[in-house]
């Protein structure tokens, strides 16, 4: 670039001491062969203006009418054309009686992240939707520190927004953390179809008992519906806060029981036959775990062949199939009906929806 910032900021600043506030300082392809940076003229029509007469202190938030002294600042702004843009202003600071010490104006287009924009800070959350932290990094480009630093702060301003939430159906579900057993509960509101409470150090009954702390008594009696996996210390806390409500076990959890309940009898029965009786049973676990539509000819053969030959494996075999076709299990009521648990789903259990997050 033909000319730095600094000496940039400087001539203008020597040039209009009091209507030049700030400049803009660009680094698209091609436009080095001008001035080298852009800049707006305090003359031309909607220049930046003066500065304000009062400076706000960003500690308490009082006006003061003089300011400590001041500096040239360089921030990022969103990017044109392909290129980085950087607002370079005048920052002032101000001796605050109520801090007791010198503090930086607050400037309401700064993010919390000094080095950056309002609207910078704001295009990296909705890109974290859809992306990892690293390839937002890599598309930016920014560390990848500053990146989930610039989500978090993204994602505290949206839940600041929202009401506080009051669910009747809830879906309580783990959440692994990296490797190792390391888990969070994720609590979530099925009527609405998203998470409101993720917590805990584990997937204990005190963990769980946090997040009835937090939601408190009056809106805990409301909950008329849990839906969860058959974890036992899930099942005890919410007994204990909400017993109004109606727990539901996810079906897919029951299947597995049933699944190791059927090789219980696959292997009893293999034991207990003769050895002309054991070809019958030997390499068909799979065959009678699997679903009708999903067998080949020859397996839907061998299948038939087997329930025929021994009369205590149809049983349970058709109990998987009848369990398998219903909907959740009502932990109070036995069968229930389909509710709205099998439709958002965060790890193919029923119990949660996926990360839902703003728009």
């Amino acid at each position: 670039m033909a000319d730095s910032w600094r000496s940039l900021s400087r001539r203008t600043n020597e040039t209009y001491p009091d209507a030049l506030r700030g400049v803009l300082v660009s680094r698209i392809p091609g436009s080095q062969s001008a001035a080298g940076d852009l800049w707006r003229s305090p003359r031309s029509a909607g220049h930046l203006g003066p500065a304000k007469k009062t400076a706000v202190c960003s500690g308490c938030g009082a006006r003061h009418r003089t300011f400590y002294d001041r500096t040239m600042r360089r921030v990022r702004d969103p990017d044109v054309a392909g290129g980085r843009l950087y607002l370079a202003f005048e920052q002032r600071r101000v001796a605050c009686s109520r801090c007791q010490g010198v503090s930086v104006e607050r400037l309401d287009w700064l993010a919390q992240n000094p080095r950056y924009t309002q609207r910078f800070a704001q295009q990296v959350g909705p890109l974290c939707r859809d992306m990892s932290n690293k390839a937002v990094a890599q598309l930016l480009p920014l560390h990848e520190h500053t990146v989930k630093d610039l989500d978090k702060r993204y994602l505290q301003a949206w839940l600041a927004k929202m009401s506080q939430p009051a669910p009747q159906v809830i879906g309580v579900d783990e959440w692994s953390i990296k490797k190792g057993h390391t888990s969070r509960i994720v609590v979530s509101d099925l009527a609405r179809g998203r998470p409101i409470w993720v917590g805990g150090q584990g997937r204990t009954e005190a963990d769980l008992d946090r997040f009835f702390a937090d939601l408190g008594p009056k809106k805990t009696a409301r909950i008329r519906l849990a839906v969860m996996d058959m974890w036992k210390a899930f099942r005890t806390s919410v007994q204990t806060h909400a017993p109004q409500a109606q727990i539901l076990f996810d079906k897919f959890h029951l299947l597995r029981h049933l699944a190791d309940a059927m090789d219980q009898v696959r292997r009893a029965e293999y034991k207990r036959g003769a050895a002309k009786d054991r070809a019958f049973l030997k390499g068909q676990r799979y065959t009678r775990l699997s679903h009708r539509a999903n067998l080949t000819l020859a397996g839907r053969r061998a299948l038939r062949k087997l329930l025929r030959a021994n009369k205590r494996l149809p049983r349970p075999t058709c109990s998987r199939r009848s369990l398998a076709n219903s909907g959740p299990i009502a932990g109070k009521a036995g069968l229930a009906r389909s509710s709205p648990a099998g439709k958002n789903s965060s790890s193919g259990n029923g119990s949660g929806p996926s990360r839902s997050l703003p728009p």
